[in-house]
């Protein structure tokens, strides 16, 4: 299904609830695994090492800077050296949930134009995306779910 660019937006966690970080222009998320090649000398195929490696996402999101309150706490939680948690939003609801680490914020502008931001934020722990109702699958495999807030472990 085709989705809009603009419902594909960043939300963080504000002590009460997530709240949307104001003016963005453009959202994006790359999430990557590092394998382990386990291939042996000799061998004419190569080997990756099954359930080993890593995970990590990356969201990086622009646009145009203000003194909104999300904006000024990402600018503040940055000098602060604090993680964030934060979610991924798009149409049909929560996509992508976790800890992260906002590695840099950088601002800029023109004589006669506006202020912009760029904000790249590194995942720092497990991260999840919504399977069914209000389950999460974290990268680890693993299934949790919410509980009045609660982080629960399901069994596999």
């Amino acid at each position: 299904m085709l989705k809009l660019g603009r419902d594909f937006v960043l939300l963080i966690d504000d002590g009460l609830s997530y709240a949307r970080v104001e003016a963005q222009r453009s959202t994006s998320l790359s999430i990557s695994s590092e394998s382990v090649d386990s291939t042996v000398k000799g061998e004419s195929w190569r080997d990756i090492l099954q359930g080993a490696g890593i995970n990590s996402a990356q969201v990086t999101l622009s646009g145009v800077a203000s003194n909104s309150p999300m904006y000024m706490l990402l600018l503040s939680k940055k000098i602060a050296r604090e993680h964030i948690d934060c979610q991924i939003d798009d149409t049909a609801g929560a996509f992508l949930l976790g800890t992260f680490k906002i590695v840099s914020i950088a601002a800029s502008g023109t004589h006669n134009g506006e202020e912009t931001y760029d904000i790249v934020l590194q995942s720092t722990g497990l991260f999840g995306y919504p399977t069914a109702g209000n389950a999460w699958q974290w990268d680890s495999g693993a299934f949790v779910q919410w509980d009045s807030g609660a982080l629960v472990e399901l069994a596999a």
